[in-house]
């Protein structure tokens, strides 16, 4: 019966807010420039094929919006509630869930790879205008060229990487040893520490 439990236990959603040592790890990356750790929430959650994703809670915000349009013809204060409320999650993101599957409990050991990834999606919603702008591109990306979608080569503007790439390159750089002396170091001055997604 313990062992149902605890498969049980891990199959159920579970959330948390990124750790103290989580947040020190990403900030030797990404400076000031990312939301406070209270405002980005870790699951346990995966996508497609068992992979990570992140998503700014504004997308939810349609979702509601797309409710209260839907109702607008038989009430109007559910209708206009639920509107508001969309809208105001759509243009004012109160944060991001990191999905990480089965590297929920060890992000920071076996997961920093996924850490370095996920968090870069976080960055690029929080320094954008839309927070879920690098959602649709990364989408577009993935449909359009599949696995490749993630390889860059460097020497590329910066502007001209998908929201994958720019992902890959930062976590790359984070995971062969954060040198000031690799050639992704570049990127890592000039825009990913200045919140220039």
């Amino acid at each position: 019966m313990r062992r149902i439990r605890q498969k049980l236990a891990k199959k159920l959603p579970r959330f948390r807010f990124m750790s103290s040592s989580e947040y020190q790890i990403t900030r030797r990356v990404f400076g000031d420039t990312l939301p406070s750790r209270r405002r980005i929430v870790v699951t346990n959650i995966v996508g497609v094929d068992n992979r990570p994703f992140t998503l700014p809670i504004s997308v939810f915000g349609f979702l509601f919006a797309f409710l209260g349009v839907l109702s607008l013809g038989f009430e109007f204060v559910f209708s206009a509630t639920f509107l508001l409320i969309g809208l105001t999650l759509v243009f004012f993101n109160p944060g991001y869930l990191i999905n990480v599957g089965e590297f929920y409990e060890n992000l920071e050991d076996k997961g920093v790879g996924i850490l370095v990834h996920e968090t870069a999606h976080v960055w690029q919603g929080e320094n954008s205008f839309l927070s879920f702008g690098f959602v649709i591109n990364s989408c577009i990306y993935q449909f359009l060229k599949g696995s490749e979608a993630y390889n860059y080569e460097v020497g590329q503007d910066w502007c001209l990487f998908n929201v994958e790439q720019q992902a890959s390159l930062i976590e790359d750089w984070f995971l062969e040893g954060e040198s000031t002396e690799d050639s992704r170091w570049f990127y890592i001055e000039n825009y990913v520490r200045k919140g220039i997604s």
